[in-house]
């Protein structure tokens, strides 16, 4: 791609020019007044204070498409990385995340959704990675070989999910461990509902397991090895399910429903509200722990 300009975009998607900025309408969006904002600096980027929608240059002009086009939402492009029979056209799972890790290494202005929710610190031991709109979560087997890649999207990015993963050929969804050598060293390991929520639990210090494709998709079985203290702690409203994987686990399990205040939903809003200690400390000043097969689940 040419080397773009202020100008580009203005001609591009109309809007002011004022000394090293353009102001101009969002296309992720409805914009009747001007929110977007594009910046000539040296991290050429762009950011809506309408909609938070944020990113490169490069980004940018992708989703404007051809002039004159308006796009409230980016395209559903074929060839995106979550449509791919395989990562990148073929390219070996591993060598995927290590290209897509090094994108968001490389480039701080895109931590920005990272840093929003907590994680910001998990971007190296987890490899979390950048690709088209998506932040990618590689799930690996405790031998260290990447077997999967999970996609949570940006939020201003209107891909028809939030979330996508891919694993290799028929095999069904995986457990995902952010950390590893947390989780083989810890006495007590925690189940959580989903890939931000482990990454959270790790950030704390805690090790942390969770499904790929949504709590409905925990197999008991990925645990039939260890004999770990297996704790689950549920999202806001959902002790249910959490009851249920507990009991599967027989004497290991045990469900730890943390006091949620305000606003908050799950762990990962814990570790924004609280920090770390305060996720840590919630997960332990519980108000129900109960074990799995003498459980007698919520009341």
């Amino acid at each position: 791609m040419r080397d773009l300009s202020l100008s580009d975009f203005k001609s591009r998607q109309g809007g002011r020019l004022s000394g090293g900025m353009l102001l101009t309408t969002c296309p992720f969006h409805e914009d009747s007044t001007p929110s977007l904002g594009v910046y000539e600096t040296p991290e050429r980027h762009y950011h809506c204070f309408g909609c938070k929608a944020h990113g490169s240059w490069r980004e940018l002009w992708e989703v404007l498409g051809s002039p004159g086009t308006v796009v409230l939402a980016p395209p559903d492009r074929s060839d995106s990385w979550f449509d791919r029979p395989r990562w990148g056209n073929g390219t070996p799972l591993a060598q995927y995340a290590e290209r897509s890790h090094l994108a968001l290494v490389s480039q701080p202005h895109l931590h920005w959704y990272i840093q929003d929710r907590g994680i910001e610190d998990a971007i190296k031991p987890a490899s979390l990675g950048w690709d088209t709109g998506w932040l990618t979560v590689p799930v690996t087997d405790d031998g260290g070989e990447v077997v999967g890649i999970v996609g949570r999207a940006y939020p201003h990015i209107a891909y028809k999910v939030s979330m996508r993963y891919d694993m290799p050929g028929e095999q069904p969804p995986l457990a995902y461990v952010p950390d590893w050598r947390l989780w083989n060293e810890a006495e007590i390991v925690f189940i959580v509902f989903g890939v931000i929520d482990a990454i959270s639990m790790v950030v704390a210090g805690l090790a942390a397991a969770s499904p790929t494709a949504g709590k409905g998709s925990f197999d008991p079985r990925w645990l039939d090895r260890t004999d770990k203290l297996v704790v689950v702690i549920p999202d806001r409203h959902e002790d249910r399910d959490a009851f249920e994987l507990a009991r599967s686990l027989d004497w290991r399990g045990r469900v730890y429903i943390p006091e949620y205040e305000n606003k908050e939903k799950d762990v990962n809003d814990i570790l924004v509200q609280r920090g770390p200690e305060g996720l840590r400390h919630a997960t332990q000043a519980t108000k129900r722990s109960r074990g799995g097969s003498g459980a007698g689940g919520p009341s």
